[in-house]
């Protein structure tokens, strides 16, 4: 092995050497590229060397991409800037990746990394979700981007979908004038209608108290999900950095409880293994 990688040419198949480019990605399978470059977004198939052009889309200062997982689709955000999107035009578009034609298109004012993708797609892109105020839209792009079904979820901060053959989606909804805040699973499958679900019911649900930001992490296979939940301050004044705690929710809310640790200390990260 230690000769192979000795005798393996490192150099790049792309040829890039004219392309200068401020954000790329490749898709989940490894076989598709796109790089942004100032005015386009370009997209390569990366199964042959060097990397062959597919196609390219017209888009100022693109600063994030994202391929859904089977590649169907492919994300773009521009910030609006004098260098990017103007004032009027929508900056976060859905792009078909078979030839490059817009799906969707909508404006996003903010942008935060650890929140992107704001459209997540299941591990078949047969459905997709949005989180946005008071609500988490459920979409099948089959059906079209426009067609919604919108669970009312107040004050809800953040949602993500699972992997798996049957996808769900978690939320975060912090605390709320002394009401504990939560995190709650939703079956997607419960929820094929369009128009508003004003009182979505939760298949699993975890409350706490001193938590103001959650990392949501679903195991491999979408049965479980692990929250990762932290605080500015800690009560029990024991440190400076905040309070911190880890807690294992079932999918199907059979099972709940805080993670056991070897000795007391903040958590900084948790992973699930490969099969979860």
């Amino acid at each position: 092995a230690a000769a192979a990688y000795a005798r393996h040419d490192f150099s790049s198949s792309l040829a890039f050497d004219e392309v200068e480019g401020s954000v790329a990605t490749y898709s989940s399978d490894g076989k598709l590229f796109a790089i942004a470059s100032a005015h386009k977004v370009e997209v390569y198939d990366a199964t042959c060397e060097p990397y062959a052009l597919r196609g390219s889309i017209v888009k100022n200062g693109a600063s994030a991409l994202y391929f859904s997982p089977s590649s169907t689709y492919l994300a773009v955000y521009q910030k609006q800037t004098s260098s990017g999107a103007t004032k009027d035009e929508k900056n976060l578009t859905i792009w078909n990746v078979s030839d490059l034609s817009m799906a969707h298109e909508v404006f996003q004012r903010q942008f935060l990394k650890a929140e992107w993708p704001y459209f997540q797609f299941s591990d078949d892109d047969a459905v997709c979700i949005r989180c946005v105020t008071n609500e988490i839209q459920i979409i099948r792009p089959a059906q079209g981007f426009d067609k919604l079904t919108r669970l009312r979820v107040p004050s809800v901060a953040v949602a993500k979908i699972s992997p798996g053959t049957t996808p769900r989606l978690a939320c975060f909804v912090p605390e709320i004038k002394g009401a504990p805040g939560s995190v709650r699973i939703y079956e997607i499958v419960e929820h094929t209608q369009e128009g508003v679900v004003e009182n979505p019911q939760p298949v699993a649900r975890k409350s706490f108290f001193r938590v103001s930001e959650v990392d949501l992490m679903w195991s491999p296979i979408g049965n479980a999900v692990l929250i990762l939940g932290s605080s500015e301050v800690d009560a029990t004044n024991k440190s400076y950095y905040g309070e911190t705690a880890l807690h294992y929710l079932k999918a199907d809310g059979s099972f709940e409880g805080q993670v056991p640790l070897s000795k007391e200390g903040p958590v900084h990260d948790a992973q699930w293994s490969p099969l979860g």
